[in-house]
This record gives structure tokens, C-alpha cells and sequence, in this order.
């Protein structure tokens, strides 16, 4: 049988949904795991199309850009995010325009350097467990190309296998530009059997296959699947040079052991003088031999309408001067979600780890292409708010990863490509070091929003329960600190690790924040602390929803006990909360408190736990009063560490100054959510919410991308770029919504 490419439905008109954006509009008949099948999951990459399966078994079509083929060079292709946009580079923006995670998306490339912008649109048009199809379509724009110019694009179909040991092959037959997915003994007799279909189309203006594209090809067999993932580097080794000697080609062959073939090259040479299109589809159930390419430009221009109403409702009521970054920071979180698979070695545990997935937001496709624990919690929020389907779906992931004890680990590198990225001492996690735990957050607006589905609810309450509850007991326990009988103390202390001559608190998210003073070490962690009572106050949530009186009664009195407690924290001397330390090397176990000052000191306020016009409350106001002004205060925002700390702009110089827009986030939350009725509260937040907005705004109007934190005394944009991670929090801030 033969399909044209499309047959859909136009949705403007159809029902609207109580959530922003449902995806059950489009496809009723999907369930999540039918509609989250197939995605842009490899977002560490250009731009890949790939399953999410478990154990690793995906079919995955990736796209790679040629780079000065004139010659063999490890540089020929361009394949990684940060092969095209490293974290140094102001000159090249590769980002999403949209993408709704879960069956449209828009990305845009943007080269400086190149003659050529191109786009790359992701869409699909089944998602049932009878049929899965969708399309990858890459636009290539003439800019500036000289009339002899041409861009050269590859597109490599892989098979990949985490145990190499895969049922399914290809079968290329490039005279009809289609792979067939085959698999082993699928059929009713054992014989092999048709399973899907890739097929690819070269346009001109809207025409199909123009004859000046030129397209050559390679299949082969024989390969290890579980290193497909080092496509670039298989691709670059096939190269030859044309029969001119000036240009390298794949050699145009197609592998005999056609059942052994689990990778096949495309190479598409076009002109870089007209509008080109290339299309490639995958329909499980029947080839596509007829696209439309007015079909497609109907479907596309729905998709963004729809895209742009779903948007606006979540977002509502953004100023036109910052809706440009608005859209950027959703798009591109949700495109920056990735799927992976391997093990996370435990340092304490010599045993080999078993091989779990992950599906997860990262904080960027460049540096961080991989999950963290206590960022995630920031992402789903913003995820959460677009859909909850796919938050929980997310969050759910998260706790797959779970180990015996109830630990989670805190940054998570599976496989041997994530691997790759990752500086050794960074790959083995401890299992007595703990994170924030955000993800609460993230749960807490779902069981506290009356728009999200009873049904949903439940499956937190039902299927995430007892891995929560292991989780706490890890989390309490773990970080407990005894007291000389050995008995609990009902204070808690981070795990450190000795990096570059100095205790690191890594586990508290605040990596170079100070934790001693000369002579004296930390006894108690504040921050830990909150995130404890932030922690039994959801537990006591999530135990009232599953029906589990007793517990909700223990967590409902931990939580208050642990909030009673903060009071320990407040310095009489200043009336800020602070940590508390303890003399160095001695049997001498006397609090003294810390002398830093800065976002440690606000988390307290930061979640309500501060009575209104109380001594420590008017303190921590004037820390961020614009009037004074505070210890850290700035016109670009609150800083990490007060400007007069000892530590200031010291270590390494990344939680000792830096402005973050998650710590703003949370403290405007504060104000919004706790204390709006007193007015002193209203004109800082009013000042601060103006000065971080226009400080990640001017940076995106000047230089096109949103930070990972920022310079306190210019308001520059440093550290990672683009960093669609927690700073997609600026959302929040713009739309005055707090969760």
C-alpha cells in the first residue's frame, strides 16, 4: 500500500482544553506513552529524531552538517550541539522557535559564518500503538551565498542497542530514496517482516526532487550498535574524494548483508542559491511515496497557531518587549529534554550498576547535556505549568533511577555518549551526598492546582508514594546530625568533598558558597535545613491524598517542628539567619554563627518561614532593600553573597557573587505568596522583579541568549550559553505567576 504524506485535521476550531496545552486535542486516541514515543530525545545533538525505549533498542535519525569537505578532518562534521554553538560563541545561535514536547517542534540555525540559515521542523501525524508516524523537514535559506556556493548536509539512520544485541536491520533500496525497517522472525511464521518506513524528498520551492541536489549514499553491516552513537566519526571514515579530487563523498554502495545492516548515510550536496527543502518520513505501517507540499505548509502553519494560543495561555499577558525571550526559554527547555541510557557508578558500591533510563530536562545541549537533581526541580515547574502529562512523565523517570537505599542520584551520566562529555570526576556519584530536593516543588503544584486531572493526582499518590517515602528517609536520615549520645538532633549537615584544596558542599547545589570560617567548620547547614521542612510539608501532602492518616500527621508534625527550629539559625548580633559552625579539630561542640551572608540567609523567607515584621524579617529585608541598599542588592539583581563577605568573588567565583535567576525567582515567589499585604515587601519586589527582568532581557535584545547567572556589577550575561535551564524561571517572574 501507498500513502501521500498527510492525513490530518486542522484543529484551530476544535475543543479547548482547561489545561494551556493538551495534547489529547490533537491525538485522543494516544495514550502518554504512545505520543512520547518518538522525540528530538538526543537534544545533545543538532537535531535527532529518536524512540524512547527501554532497554535501548531505537531507531534514530540524526542530521550532521558539512564542514569544509575538501579534505579528511576529524572537524568534517558538525554533529554535537556544541560543535555549532560551544559556550564561548556569541556568533552562532542554534535554538528552538517552538516545540510543544510532544509532536511539534521548530528549530532555527543561525550561522554568522555561514552562507546558509536552515530550520529544522519536527512533526508527527499518528501516535497510536497500531501506527507511529512522523516527519523531520529542514529548510535551507539562501543569505549571502556566492552563485557557486552549496551546503552540504548528511543524515545518518542508525539502529542503536545499549547491549548490541538488536532484532531489527535495514533494508536500503536508494533507487526508491526509502529504508525499510526490518525485524528478525517477526512474522506469524518466523520469517522477517516489515516493521517501518524511512523515506527522503529533496523540494525547490515547494517542487519535489530538483535535479541540481546531488545525494550519495553508504550502508553498512556489521557494526557494534552500541557505538552507533559515534555517528560523526563512522561517517567521516567512509568519506572519498569525488572523481575530481576536490571534494569528499560517501562511495555510493549499499552493503550485501543486508541482515546485518544497521546504519545507513545520506548525503545531500545542495545549492546554497534557492530555497531548498529536505523531507524525511518514518511510518510504521506504510511507505510514503506522494508528499504534499501544501499539505505540509497547512499542517505547519496550524501547528504554530496552535503552538503560539497554547503559549499565550500559559504565559499570559507577557509585554511585547519580552515575549521574544519568553517563547525562547519554554522552547527551548522542552527541546533541551533528553532520554538516555547506562549506569551511574556508585563510589561506594564496587558492584556494577544496572543500565536504567532517564527522560529529563538539562540545563543546557552544550556543558550540561544531562540530568541534575535539584535543577530538575526548577524545570518541571515551568514544565509542569505547560503540561502535566509530560512533567510527571519526567518526574517519574527520576524515580525510576532509584537506588536500594532510596537515594537519587544527584547528577546522572548514563552511557558511554553522555560520558563523553563529562570530566571523569564527575561520573561516579556518592551515595551519602544529597540535593535539594526541587522535584517537591514540582509536585507540590500539581496536587495543589485545581486544573491539573484528579486522575493524575492519583498516580502520584498511588504510583510514587513509597519511592517518596524512601527518598525522605534517605534524605532525613541520611544528613541527620547525632548529637555526643548518638541520638537525632533534628539538624542536618551536607556531605562535602575535598576539591581543589577546599570542602565543596556539591550535594547543596551551592558548590563554592562558604561553609567555615578560619578556625571553625560547619555544624549546621541552613539551607538544608528549609529544604528538609520544605520537603515533610509535600510529604504530608502526598500522605493526606493517599489516605495514609498516620503519616500525614508525622510529616504535618515534622514539618512544623523543623520549621520551629529555624529559629537556631538567626544571629542575634544582625538578626540573619545564617549556618551554624563549630570550633575546628576540638572536642568543643559551642554553635557560633557563620559570618557569610547571602542566599543561604533569604531561604528561610524564601519559603514563608519568617514571621511578618518580626526582627529577623526587617534584617532580611534590608539585605535586598534598594533603599539602603543591601549586602546584595544590585540594579541587575540579588547577588549570591553579600559584596562585604570575605569570600566575595572568591573561589571559584560561581555562588560567591553571581546573580541566578532561580534565587530571584524564588524570592519574588516569597513576597507574592507570603507577604504581599505589607508594603515595604511590595516596593522591593516591584524594584527587584524590574532590575532582574531588564538585566536578562538587555543581554537577550544585545547578544541573543539567556545566561546561566550574571555579572553583578555590569549585569553581563556568564557562565554557560544558552542556558535554558532554571533560568527559564524568568517566565514565572513575567507573568507574576508563583507556585
Amino acid at each position: 500500500m501507498r500513502t501521500s504524506l498527510f492525513a490530518f485535521v486542522l484543529l484551530s476550531t476544535l475543543l479547548v482544553s482547561s489545561l494551556a496545552f493538551d495534547w489529547r486535542t490533537r491525538f485522543p486516541k494516544s495514550s502518554i506513552d504512545d505520543i512520547l514515543h518518538w522525540g528530538t530525545y538526543k537534544s545533545q545533538r543538532i537535531h535527532s529524531i529518536t524512540e524512547k525505549t527501554d532497554p535501548l533498542d531505537s531507531l534514530t535519525v540524526s542530521m550532521m552538517i558539512g564542514n569544509n569537505l575538501t579534505s579528511k578532518h576529524p572537524n568534517n562534521l558538525l554533529y554535537n550541539f556544541m560543535d555549532i554553538q560551544p559556550p564561548s560563541n556569541d556568533q552562532t545561535h542554534l535554538n528552538y522557535k517552538n516545540h510543544n514536547g510532544f509532536y511539534y517542534a521548530h528549530q532555527v540555525l543561525d550561522d554568522q559564518y555561514t552562507p546558509v540559515n536552515l530550520t529544522n521542523i519536527f512533526f508527527k501525524t499518528n501516535a497510536v500503538p497500531s501506527r507511529q508516524a512522523w516527519s523531520s523537514l529542514t529548510n535551507i535559506y539562501n543569505t549571502t551565498a556566492p552563485s557557486d556556493g552549496f551546503v552540504t548536509l548528511f543524515y545518518g539512520i542508525t539502529l542503536e542497542n545499549y547491549h548490541n544485541n538488536g532484532t531489527r536491520y535495514l533494508k536500503f533500496e536508494p533507487e526508491k530514496s526509502q529504508i525499510t525497517i526490518m525485524k528478525r522472525n517477526g512474522g506469524m511464521f518466523g520469517e522477517d517482516i516489515a516493521v517501518g518506513y524511512i523515506n527522503y524528498f529533496a523540494f525547490l520551492d515547494g517542487n519535489v526532487s530538483p535535479k541540481n541536489i546531488e545525494v550519495h549514499y553508504q550502508s553498512i553491516a556489521n557494526l557494534n550498535q552500541s557505538n552507533l552513537w559515534q555517528l560523526n566519526t563512522i561517517c567521516n571514515d567512509t568519506l572519498r574524494l569525488n572523481e575530481a579530487g576536490d571534494y569528499l563523498i560517501l562511495p555510493n554502495t549499499v552493503d550485501q548483508n543486508v541482515q546485518a545492516t544497521t546504519l545507513v548515510l545520506l548525503q545531500f550536496k545542495v545549492p546554497a542559491t534557492g530555497d531548498y527543502s529536505l523531507l524525511v518520513t518514518y511510518d510504521s505501517q506504510t511507505p510514503v511515496t506522494n508528499p504534499h507540499w501544501l499539505q505540509i505548509q497547512l499542517l505547519l502553519t496550524d501547528l504554530q497557531v496552535e503552538y503560539a494560543a497554547a503559549f499565550e495561555k500559559t504565559f499570559p499577558n507577557v509585554k511585547k518587549d519580552y515575549k521574544n525571550m519568553a517563547q525562547y526559554a519554554l522552547a527551548n527547555l522542552i527541546g533541551g529534554m533528553i532520554y538516555y541510557y547506562g549506569p551511574v557508578p556508585i563510589t561506594e558500591d564496587p558492584t556494577p550498576q544496572p543500565p536504567l533510563p532517564l527522560f529529563t530536562a538539562t540545563p543546557t545541549r552544550n556543558s550540561f547535556q544531562r540530568g541534575f537533581l535539584w535543577d530538575e526541580g526548577f524545570h518541571e515547574l515551568l514544565i509542569c505549568n505547560w503540561n502535566p502529562d509530560l512533567c510527571l512523565t519526567a518526574i517519574s523517570s527520576w524515580f525510576g533511577t532509584q537506588y536500594k537505599t532510596g537515594w537519587i542520584a544527584r547528577e546522572q551520566v548514563r552511557g558511554d555518549e553522555i560520558r563523553s562529555f563529562v570530566p571523569g570526576d564527575f561520573v561516579s556519584q556518592s551515595d551519602l551526598e544529597g540535593n535539594p530536593p526541587t522535584l517537591m516543588m514540582a509536585l507540590d503544584y500539581l496536587l495543589n492546582n485545581p486544573n491539573v486531572d484528579a486522575g493524575l493526582k492519583n498516580q502520584i499518590y498511588v504510583n510514587l508514594k513509597d519511592p517518596l517515602y524512601k527518598w525522605w528517609s534517605w534524605f532525613y536520615n541520611l544528613q541527620m546530625v547525632l548529637d555526643k549520645e548518638g541520638k537525632p538532633t533534628n539538624f542536618f549537615l551536607w556531605s562535602y568533598k575535598m576539591f581543589e584544596g577546599n570542602r565543596q558542599y556539591f550535594g547543596s547545589g551551592l558548590d563554592d558558597y562558604p561553609r567555615d570560617d578560619p578556625g571553625f567548620v560547619s555544624k549546621y547547614h541552613l539551607d538544608l535545613h528549609v529544604w528538609q521542612a520544605m520537603f515533610a510539608n509535600v510529604m504530608a501532602k502526598v500522605a493526606t491524598g493517599a489516605n495514609d492518616t498516620a503519616n500525614a500527621t508525622f510529616f504535618n508534625d515534622l514539618s512544623k517542628t523543623l520549621t520551629d527550629k529555624i529559629s537556631v539559625f538567626l544571629d542575634p548580633t544582625d538578626n540573619l539567619y545564617k549556618d551554624v559552625f563549630k570550633p575546628n579539630n576540638t572536642d568543643n561542640d559551642t554553635s557560633v554563627p557563620s559570618s557569610h551572608i547571602g542566599y543561604i540567609s533569604l531561604l528561610p523567607l524564601m519559603f514563608g518561614y519568617v514571621e511578618e515584621n518580626s526582627a529577623g524579617f526587617n534584617a532580611t529585608l534590608d539585605l535586598v532593600d534598594y533603599h539602603l541598599p543591601g549586602l546584595v542588592y544590585t540594579q541587575f539583581g540579588i547577588s549570591s553573597l553579600s559584596r562585604e563577605d570575605t569570600a566575595f568573588q572568591k573561589n571559584s567565583n560561581y555562588w560567591t557573587g553571581p546573580i541566578w535567576v532561580n534565587f530571584n525567582y524564588m524570592l519574588l515567589r516569597a513576597f507574592k505568596l507570603y507577604y504581599w499585604s505589607n508594603a515595604r515587601v511590595q516596593d522591593l519586589y516591584n524594584n527587584i522583579r524590574s532590575n532582574i527582568v531588564g538585566t536578562m532581557n538587555n543581554n537577550f535584545a544585545n547578544r541573543g541568549y539567556i545566561f546561566e547567572h550574571y555579572n553583578l556589577t555590569t549585569g553581563l550575561g556568564q557562565g554557560n550559553h544558552p542556558f535554558t535551564g532554571w533560568s527559564t524561571t524568568i517566565n514565572f517572574i513575567l507573568t507574576e505567576q508563583y507556585y
